[in-house]
């Protein structure tokens, strides 16, 4: 469950910066694409559709407690193994 103290212990900076970051990138994707009517408008919606991803995963990443990754490391090191040995 979150608390309110793991979102207090976040770098709000740095999560303000990610936000812009990708705020303008979207909108640089969506104006290269303003200029050109020919092409489809799914590619500023397949950028903003990653970021809210990306956002995600940065989220649930931050708010997790590193000691819970240490104990969960060495199953993870081996999927990460076995997926370079597939490839």
């Amino acid at each position: 469950m979150l608390k309110i103290e793991q979102l207090a212990k976040l770098h709000w900076v740095m999560v303000i910066a990610l936000v812009l970051l990708a705020v303008i990138g979207v909108m640089f994707v969506y104006s290269a694409r303003y200029m050109n009517e020919d092409q489809p408008d799914i590619k500023w919606h397949r950028q903003a559709l990653w970021v809210v991803i990306g956002m995600g995963c940065f989220f649930g990443v931050a708010l997790t407690d590193y000691r819970r990754i240490c104990k969960e490391a060495w199953w993870m090191y081996w999927i990460a193994v076995c997926l370079l040995i597939v490839v």
